[in-house]
This record gives structure tokens, sequence and C-alpha cells, in this order.
């Protein structure tokens, strides 16, 4: 694999596109996920645990729940074909649970029987089902029904229970049939408070022959940082980007020093840290290759923009049986996931989207990384990229 160009890339064209989206979406789609399910690997076991701590954001302490003590939790780094354990030691005063973005795995690994809302729609085991003798809150005074029944709506709230209670564990199983990048957080009602407060992280499933060096962890967000070696050689600086947001509400000293965050809009975040203490990507030296996974968490829609470096955005996920792409003059290699790439100096993020980029580190300095919601940013969202000589 030759070295990157600086200006040579180019996408697919947009018949080789179609032809591709042709085969992606036709009914072999369901052969492919079947021989991925054959590939042979190895068993990956993690153990998480639900740490509340005290982290400083915009000079404020906040409290914080986080996975194994760092936010994001813990990087997990897997290959195509691998099958991975996650093991939830639950040592919190409330039940948590680990739901993933994969695909075709088993029910009871979904972490999703506690998440709809009480009273309306009572769920399965709430914390607050025990104050009430194992029944949920009732109306105008009566009892309310049984746990996981459901006496208003179509909804019919799961029987078994896929969360880890207080003092307990719960182990996750997947199968790796895709290569990409993908979310792994706590699924509990209120979800959205579960996630805000730190409880998410990343999954990097790496096609096979791959390797990886994790660098030494940082105390709040862990091992984010790895040399990663392709199959065929090539050498990939590996860092993260999550985007989040705090509620102010919850927090009132929290929005009173971002400044306009009073006004009731959440803090937005880059990896849990804002304007005082901001994430530094890398740090790189000028031409090496990164890849860079940059993902929102949060409930917003973000843009984001790396100054004075333009980026491959790759797809989120990859099968590689899928297609065998065909390669022209100055087309760009797969990597790290993706038959395909788009070169972008800013990019939409939605809620809930994760993107690998692949860029190459430019002239030398600390370089200015945020939101192009600028209003956002001004809230904290502005990591930087430290490229050196």
């Amino acid at each position: 694999m030759g070295a990157l160009p600086r200006r040579g890339w180019r996408v697919l064209t947009l018949s080789a596109l179609g032809a591709l989206l042709a085969i992606t979406m036709s009914p072999t789609g369901t052969a492919i996920a079947a021989k991925a399910k054959q590939v042979p690997g190895k068993t990956v076991r993690v153990k998480l645990n639900v740490v509340e701590k005290q982290i400083t954001i915009l000079g404020v302490p906040v409290t914080s729940w986080t996975y194994n003590g760092t936010v994001p939790g813990p990087t997990i780094r897997v290959h195509l074909g691998d099958t991975l354990e996650i093991t939830l030691e639950n040592t919190h005063n409330l039940p948590h649970a680990i739901h993933t973005h994969f695909e075709d795995y088993k029910i009871s690994s979904d972490g999703s029987s506690m998440t709809a809302p009480l009273p309306v729609v009572p769920h399965q085991e709430d914390d607050v089902v025990a104050t009430v003798g194992g029944k949920v809150p009732g109306v105008a005074g009566s009892a309310g029904p049984p746990v996981g029944v459901n006496p208003i709506g179509p909804y019919a709230p799961r029987k078994d229970s896929d969360v880890a209670r207080p003092a307990s564990t719960y182990t996750y199983r997947y199968k790796m049939i895709d290569v990409g990048t993908f979310w792994y957080h706590c699924h509990v009602f209120e979800a959205t408070d579960h996630i805000e407060k730190g409880l998410f992280g990343l999954i990097i499933v790496y096609p096979r022959g791959w390797t990886y060096r994790e660098l030494p962890p940082d105390p709040l967000n862990g091992n984010t940082k790895a040399w990663v070696t392709t199959d065929k050689g090539r050498r990939l600086f590996e860092d993260l980007v999550i985007i989040s947001e705090r509620n102010p509400a919850e927090d009132s000293a929290l929005s009173l020093a971002a400044g306009g965050g009073a006004s009731g809009g959440p803090i937005h975040l880059g990896n849990f840290r804002a304007w005082n203490d901001p994430y530094i990507i890398g740090p790189v030296k000028r031409g090496q290759e990164m890849l860079l996974h940059v993902a929102n968490i949060g409930e917003s829609v973000h843009v984001w923009h790396l100054h004075a470096h333009h980026f491959y955005r790759l797809w989120q996920t990859w099968h590689p049986d899928q297609v065998k792409p065909v390669w022209g003059p100055g087309s760009i290699d797969p990597v790290p996931f993706t038959p395909i790439a788009e070169e972008m100096h800013a990019m939409s993020i939605s809620p809930g989207e994760i993107f690998p980029t692949l860029l190459r580190a430019g002239e030398p300095g600390f370089w200015f990384a945020h939101d192009h919601v600028v209003p956002q940013a001004y809230l904290g969202m502005v990591p930087w990229l430290l490229v050196t000589p």
C-alpha cells in the first residue's frame, strides 16, 4: 500500500457507488451476515463497573457516573469474527445496563428491559418498584399493576431482566460480524440521564490481520489512543472524540460557569472536557496518518470541524465480504473500514452517529477543533489537535 497522497484522494464514481449500493442492499446481505457469524475468532472478555465520581467541568465539580472510572468508558478493541463478552459488575446504588449498536444478537443481550418511563408506562424492575411492594405507582391512590404488566397503551414491558441490579452482575454476548465503530451505553430509564452523566463508550472492530498497541490511559478519558497497523503494514495513530451533553438544570453552577448555559441550553463537551481543560488529540508528528473516530452521543446535531485539516469521512459499518471494490488511479484505499470515503472540512453528525475519519497531520501547532454550530462550541465542545515537527 502506497503512502497517502496529500491531495490525490478521490471518491468512487457515482456509477460505482450505485453498483455498491445494489450489492449491499440486495437479499444476499442475509447470506453475508450468516457467513460472517461463522468466521472463527477469539472470545474477548471485558469487565465493566459503574463508578460514581466527581469530575470537574469548567472548574465546577459535578457528580458523574462512569464505566470503570473513565468517561468515555474503556475503548473496547476487537476483531471481525471475535465473540465479545461484557460483564457488568454493578456496585452502584441504581440499576444499569449495557446496550450496543451491533446487529443479530439475542434479546437477552439488549440491555433494554428497563427503558420505558414511569408512571404512565411501567417497566420491569425499576428501583422505584421496591418502595411500593413490587407494584408500580398507581393512579389516584389506587394500587398499580404488578411489575411487567402494562395497563395503558400498546407497550408491553418485557418480563425478563437484562440489567445489573445493585450488587449484581450481568453478562452480554455479541458476535463481531461487521467491521466498524459502535456504541455501548446504558439504556436504563431515563437513558438520556444515564448517558449524559457519562455512561457511554466505543467498541472498535478491526479487520482480521490488523494489530493495535494502546497508549497509557488518561485518568479521565482512559484508553482512547492507540497505534494501529493494518494487514498491509500501514501504521496509523488512532484517537477518538465523543461529543456529549450535560443538562444545566441539574448543574446550575456549571451553567453559570459556561456563560450563556444559564439560559437553559445543554453544556456541550468533547470527551467530557471543555474550555478550561480541553481534550488533546494526539500528539502526532507532521505527516503522520491518523484514524480519528468522531461520535455524537448527545441529543443535538453537531458539526465537526478541524482547523487546517481536511479529512475523509469513512463508513461507520462495513463488512468486507459484501463487495470487492474496484480501485482506479488516485482512489482511496479502504482504510480502515470502508470501500468509499468523502473528503470534508466540516461534517454534520446527528445524535447516535459515529464516523471514523482518515487524515494526515499537517503543519505543526495546536490546531483548534470545534463544533461549527458555534454557540455549542462556546458552551464547551472544543478539543485540540497537537501536531509536532
